[in-house]
């Protein structure tokens, strides 16, 4: 920079002679003179654009739209900015005061539990901090408690000790919306409970009026259709008890559905101990809807494995399980043992014609699933087939 503006403070004068060796004193003075004021003048341009620079960086730290705060390991404020002092309801500067000063009682126990840990280690970690009084609720038109959020990194100096360099975010609006949905939440899972438990009961007072009707019917025929009614009403209603027993209001395990399911139609539909079915449930979750589906389809084959398998003076063998298949459907098969000779009319007669068949691969079709039946030499199989859909699906 010197030989430049050597050469131009000659530049300045050029065109003087040098007569004699005082003018030539005379004239290196002049050069040197010229040089010093220009060297002057760009120095005050360095310090004037330093002084804009430090201006505008003071602007930036002071009214950022997040509080700055520069913290020791004991929590005490070395350094603000005036967002962090409006945040905390303060004029002056909080130096050297311990930010804990500034919290709500239940806050600042939270925080001084928490700070030791994070300060050594807050990298990815968050503090929440609720200011007993605040600057930014005057503003608002609420009187929601302002709660901030303080994440940070450490500053590592040379012969220094370590500072937490920490920045606070107002969510208290984040936060008074998340509460909100909370609590929206809440009062849903509260009306959701409110109304299966209400479903469950009138389900179980339909059962027990159709029972009743049942036992008083003259008529094997209408008997018989009492006790169709209320097994498939008891299987809507074993629905509602697993899924109560859950805590989901969306979604079941079709696997302690079918057992309850099972066990429920064998108490019903067995008078001689002696029989039992066998049940091998997997767990697989499908929503509501599908399971009142499927309830419904497995309690009409179970009814007929019974029906057809059942005879006197010979074992019957029913069994009930859950098959996952390569596609990534599940079958729900239900076989049955045939009896020996004297036969009754074939099973599959039977079930592949009239009202019952109709009603369950309608069922299936709702499910969009399907109904295969299938006849081996001592035994019969029913398959219900169909995808499990998760709750997030059915929306």
């Amino acid at each position: 920079m010197t030989d430049r503006l050597r050469k131009e403070a000659e530049a300045v004068i050029a065109g003087n002679s040098v007569e004699n060796e005082s003018s030539a004193l005379v004239h290196e003075l002049q050069v040197h003179q010229i040089e010093l004021e220009m060297q002057n003048e760009e120095l005050r341009q360095t310090q004037a654009e330093l002084s804009r620079e430090h201006e505008r960086y003071y602007q930036l730290f002071n009214d950022a739209p997040v509080g700055y705060i520069t913290l020791d390991k004991a929590g005490i404020i070395q350094r603000s900015n005036q967002t962090f002092m409006q945040m905390v309801g303060v004029e002056k500067d909080p130096k050297t005061k311990a930010l804990s000063s500034f919290l709500t009682d239940n806050s600042r126990s939270i925080f001084l539990g928490q700070f030791s840990a994070f300060f050594r280690h807050p990298e990815g970690k968050e503090l929440e901090i609720m200011p007993r009084v605040s600057g930014l609720q005057e503003n608002r038109d609420d009187t929601t408690p302002v709660t901030l959020k303080l994440s940070g990194r450490l500053l590592t100096l040379p012969g220094e000790d370590d500072l937490l360099f920490a920045t606070l975010t107002d969510i208290t609006e984040i936060r008074h919306a998340t509460d909100k949905v909370a609590s929206l939440l809440n009062e849903k899972e509260l009306l959701l409970r409110e109304v299966h438990h209400r479903i469950k009961n009138n389900l179980s007072i339909l059962a027990a009026f159709v029972s009743l009707q049942s036992r008083s019917a003259e008529s094997d025929e209408i008997k018989e259709i009492l006790q169709k009614v209320y097994a498939k009403v008891q299987a809507i209603s074993e629905m509602y008890t697993v899924l109560q027993g859950s805590g989901s209001y969306t979604a079941i395990d079709l696997g302690s559905f079918l057992y309850r399911l099972v066990r429920d139609t064998e108490s019903t539909l067995f008078t001689d101990s002696s029989h039992s079915i066998s049940v091998k449930p997997l767990p697989v979750t499908i929503t509501v809807n599908q399971a009142v589906t499927a309830g419904l389809v497995i309690n009409e084959l179970v009814t007929n494995a019974v029906k057809h398998a059942l005879v006197p003076g010979q074992p019957a063998e029913i069994t009930v399980q859950m098959l996952n298949k390569p596609d990534g459907k599940i079958c729900v098969q239900i076989s049955n043992s045939i009896p020996e000779p004297p036969q009754p009319p074939s099973p599959e007669k039977k079930i592949s014609s009239g009202d019952g068949t109709s009603l369950i691969k309608a069922l299936a079709e709702q499910l969009d699933g399907e109904i295969t039946f299938s006849r081996q030499e001592h035994s019969f199989q029913a398959c219900l087939i169909f995808r499990p859909e998760s709750p997030d699906e059915a929306f």
